[in-house]
């Protein structure tokens, strides 16, 4: 009979975290990183990538998501290798 309540509390607990973890997951905004492509030790950059990587994280955040300092804090990696146009506001 101790076993049987033991497990029931186990199992209980168990549920409890499982939901917990899924509300956490729900309201936490997926994490993006935007840099510039990286060989080695050679980082690819110039005034247009470094303005693209601005203009990625500027609307990541408008469109409801999280700016990661580094890629292993992200859920998404973008690496800008060129600029292409000029965004207008």
């Amino acid at each position: 009979m101790k076993e049987i309540r033991v497990a029931q509390i186990l199992f209980l607990a168990f549920a409890v975290s499982v939901v917990a973890s899924l509300a956490n997951a729900q309201t936490e905004r997926p994490a993006v990183f935007a840099g510039p492509q990286v060989r080695g030790e050679f980082v690819d950059i110039d005034a247009g990538i470094r303005d693209s990587i601005r203009d990625v994280q500027v609307q990541a955040k408008l469109a409801g998501f999280q700016v990661a300092a580094t890629e292993r804090e992200a859920t998404l990696v973008l690496i800008v290798l060129v600029r292409l146009c000029q965004i207008r506001s």
